[in-house]
């Protein structure tokens, strides 16, 4: 296990200088969007967090993160009170931006933690799987020999045993020095992993000079996966729900953390898990292809009752998760308020049309639609207003002017 944690303390140090250096730097509408929510969550009573529109940056997170502004707020009152007055927009006095921006710094040590545990976890498991390493060259039990037999071999074989036992002592000095090498390699490959996670260029620009809070929330999630490394599929499966509670974009990654907890956690120790898959293989590559004892012996295990009760578990956790982030606003009545806002349909999903990725065509077909939608329509007799479309002539988007969106002329923020 790699000891050493001077070079990752190094590393965190020199990051939190560039981000500190970065403070004074250019800051984009988001500066004015957190500002604003720290007003909201401090000044209003919950019932208004989701209603409240004085400004065009209305609270879109869901509640853990509306929490988050909150705690945060409970610090920036004792800074500059007048950055949570809800009517004082684009406000952003010296302690405001310093505030803000060491709020962002300080948050970050949730990724640098979990940056650091999880390449301490790559590095050991690394370590243990090459030769030499410890922890993974177990000795074997004897099978069909007796002891008696054994030692009487020794007897007869003394010569060949000290020159074997020279042979060893020679072999003793060349794994040390192995292990010595692999240990400087894993190191290295440990703090390569460590600069990766935790000094990402991305994170840098849209946290500390853009104006965001994905350190934070990245942290979320590799504690997240570190739990799963750790065996402890149960809190990563809730980690998760809690990011999810923080930033509902995260959503693209919940199909995969499902099939992962289904095997690893709910159909653990059954026919579906992954432990008995290595066990059935290893049991036919061992009897033969044309034997099926050993995959019959496992399958005697398939435990259904474990699989439901796990799955019962694992979305009772969630389950828990979620109602403790949105219970408040179910008890108000208020969830198609809410659901309104993290999923704004009738003001378009994207901000800007420079958003990436899958969101690419996702705006072409909503530019297209737009542009053929009012001239297609009368000819197979459809309403567009009936059906809740109010596309206005030369809108750039399917959401024209509907909704909570902004029509600025050529697109919609």
């Amino acid at each position: 296990m790699i000891t050493n944690a001077g070079a990752f303390l190094q590393l965190a140090v020199i990051a939190t200088a560039i981000k500190l250096l970065l403070v004074p730097t250019y800051r984009s509408t988001d500066f004015e969007v957190h500002r604003n929510w720290l007003a909201i969550t401090h000044s209003l009573p919950i019932s208004k967090w989701y209603i409240e529109e004085t400004s065009e940056w209305t609270l879109d997170y869901p509640p853990f993160f509306a929490w988050f502004e909150w705690v945060l707020s409970q610090i920036a009152r004792f800074v500059d009170p007048a950055m949570l007055v809800v009517e004082n927009l684009e406000y952003a006095s010296g302690r405001t931006v310093l505030f803000q921006r060491l709020s962002v710094i300080v948050m970050d040590a949730v990724l640098l933690a979990a940056a650091y545990a999880l390449a301490r976890d790559v590095s050991s498991d690394d370590a243990s799987s090459r030769p030499g390493g410890e922890g993974k060259s177990k000795p074997k039990k004897l099978q069909g020999l007796g002891l008696q037999a054994d030692v009487a071999a020794d007897q007869t074989t003394a010569a060949p045993a000290t020159t074997s036992h020279s042979a060893s002592i020679g072999r003793g000095h060349g794994n040390s020095s192995i292990r010595s090498e692999s240990s400087g390699s894993n190191m290295r490959r440990s703090i390569v992993l460590f600069f990766l996670l935790s000094c990402n260029a991305g994170l840098l620009l849209v946290d500390h000079v853009h104006f965001q809070y994905n350190g934070v929330m990245m942290g979320l999630l590799l504690w997240s996966l570190y739990a799963a490394r750790s065996g402890r599929h149960l809190l990563s499966g809730l980690l998760f729900a809690a990011l999810l509670n923080l930033k509902h974009l995260f959503l693209y990654a919940a199909p995969v953390y499902f099939v992962y907890l289904l095997r690893h956690y709910c159909c653990e120790g059954t026919v579906l898990g992954p432990a008995c898959a290595e066990a059935e293989s290893g049991a036919r590559s061992s009897t033969g292809k044309g034997s099926s004892k050993g995959s019959s012996s496992t399958r005697k295990g398939f435990g259904l009752g474990r699989v439901v009760v796990r799955l019962a578990l694992l979305g009772a956790g969630v389950l828990a998760v979620f109602g403790v982030s949105f219970g408040p606003f179910i008890m108000m009545q208020q969830m198609p308020q809410v659901l309104r806002r993290l999923f704004p349909f009738g003001r378009g999903l994207l901000h800007a049309y420079w958003a990436a990725n899958a969101w690419a065509p996702y705006a072409a077909a909503d530019k297209l639609l737009a542009a053929a939608l009012p001239r297609v329509a009368p000819w197979l007799g459809l309403d567009l207003e009936k059906l809740g479309l109010r596309i206005e002539p030369g809108a750039a988007n399917m959401a024209g002017t509907g909704g909570d969106g902004i029509h600025v002329g050529y697109g919609r923020v």
